[in-house]
């Protein structure tokens, strides 16, 4: 029974698949399960999220976007507990700020990077030494792909 039930829990995913689930499918899943005040304030925040995480990032919205945030935390704050809140829901204000200065989220974000890690970990086979696996797998792998290369420079059609 216990093996039937751990299908159905969000499990396995990587921070990027839960950053998908909180932006995209959170606010339409919870539709009909909230009531209408706390489903509206879910909604905001990952509309928040969305705006936040845009491919094309308009600086002239910036004070929009504040705004958005600051009237979203505070229904945040009417509709939960205060023990709901750590530094992470403040951490939302300051993403604005941090897009307003740096530029686009999507291109400072780690989700490519936790993706070649599963790479790297595919190179482990002493696991005494991994990282020294996972130099030795890089390099043969580069190697492989310069000598690929090379040799079809080479190849007759």
């Amino acid at each position: 029974m216990e093996k039937y039930i751990k299908n159905f829990f969000l499990s396995g995913f990587k921070s990027h698949d839960y950053h998908i689930l909180m932006q995209q499918f959170l606010p339409l899943t919870l539709r009909g399960f909230l009531a209408p005040g706390l489903q509206m304030v879910v909604m905001r925040v990952s509309k928040v999220f969305r705006r936040i995480c845009n491919k094309v990032w308009n600086p002239s919205e910036i004070d929009l976007v504040r705004i958005d945030v600051a009237i979203s935390l505070t229904l945040v704050k009417m509709h939960f507990p205060p023990s709901f809140f750590d530094i992470m829901m403040h951490l939302l204000y300051h993403l604005v700020d941090e897009s307003d200065l740096c530029g686009l989220v999507s291109t400072r974000w780690m989700y490519p990077m936790e993706r070649y890690m599963k790479t790297f970990k595919t190179y482990v086979r002493n696991m005494v030494r991994p990282k020294g696996s996972m130099v030795e797998g890089y390099i043969q792998n580069e190697c492989l792909g310069f000598i690929t290369k090379y040799l079809q420079r080479f190849e007759v059609v």
